[in-house]
This record gives structure tokens, sequence and C-alpha cells, in this order.
């Protein structure tokens, strides 16, 4: 039981922590590439390992695939568009 006040107080902190990041010209691939290897760093040893590079997708896919723009990749659930034809003749 005291187990799980931990993790509750560990999960507790780590939204009072914010990491402020200032850089002059970059690109996007350069953020994501620093980010990554902070995560990389700071993964707690006991956990299962990251699969770096993260997966990336872009806003015109995700909202193509996913109808989100934050989707939930872990299920695969891909949005499929049907097309429905009206029958004027009937």
């Amino acid at each position: 039981m005291m187990m799980f006040y931990w993790q509750l107080l560990l999960i507790y902190l780590c939204w009072l922590f914010q990491l402020d990041i200032e850089m002059s010209f970059v690109t996007q691939d350069d953020i994501k590439n620093l980010i990554e290897a902070l995560l990389k760093h700071c993964w707690p040893l006991h956990m299962k390992p990251l699969c770096l590079p993260l997966p990336r997708l872009s806003y015109a896919d995700a909202i193509q695939q996913y109808g989100s723009d934050k989707p939930d990749t872990r299920y695969g659930n891909l949005v499929i568009y049907f097309i429905l034809s009206t029958c004027d003749n009937l």
C-alpha cells in the first residue's frame, strides 16, 4: 500500500515541473530531436525502454487518418469514410 502512495506522489510532482527551452534559429526537427534526447536521458531505468525516434504524424495525416489533431494511436482506430449515393430514380 505504501508503494501506491509513493506512485501518487510521483505523479503529482510531475505536474509541478516545467522545462522552458529557449533556442534561436532552429527548425521543428531540431526541437523534436532535443526533446527525444531529453526523454532518453531522463527515462526511468525500471520502465520499459523508449522506442526512439518517436513516431511522428503531420497535422494533415492525423486529421485524415484519425479525424483529430491529437489522435490516440494505441488502438489503430482509423477513420473510414463512406460515400453514400442517393438514388433519385426510385
